[in-house]
């Protein structure tokens, strides 16, 4: 489907060339390059994941993933931008949970120490 969206994207492109509104074309060519650029990723080198990788990638347990995705966080980026506090915060995720995020980063070679509780309560 991909391949087929991008295909679609540039042609729509090629027929709206000099004849659009201004910065459709490039808009098409951009998102057409975008999804290239997505759906040829890279593999995976030394066992850690780039990023920007969906947090499917981390191989979660289906009680963590949920909890995760229903707080609205869909890349590793993400969930790397939390901290102790806000990943405590998130609904149903108990201290298994966080442990096995934790765990799961740690294998994939990322850096989560602002994801470890330090013993203070932030708010």
């Amino acid at each position: 489907m991909d391949k087929e969206l991008i295909i679609r994207l540039n042609n729509w492109a090629k027929e709206l060339d000099g004849n659009s509104p201004a910065g459709l074309t490039a808009d098409l060519r951009a998102a057409a390059d975008r999804l290239t650029e997505l759906s040829v990723r890279e593999p995976y080198k030394e066992g850690v994941h780039p990023i920007g990788h969906p947090i499917e990638d981390l191989d979660l347990t289906v009680r963590t993933y949920n909890c995760i995705r229903r707080a609205g966080i869909r890349t590793i980026e993400g969930l790397l931008e939390l901290d102790a506090y806000r990943l405590s915060r998130i609904r149903n995720m108990s201290s298994r949970c966080i442990q096995e995020v934790l765990e799961k980063l740690k294998a994939a070679g990322y850096d989560c120490a602002n994801l470890e509780d330090n013993g203070g309560n932030e708010q």
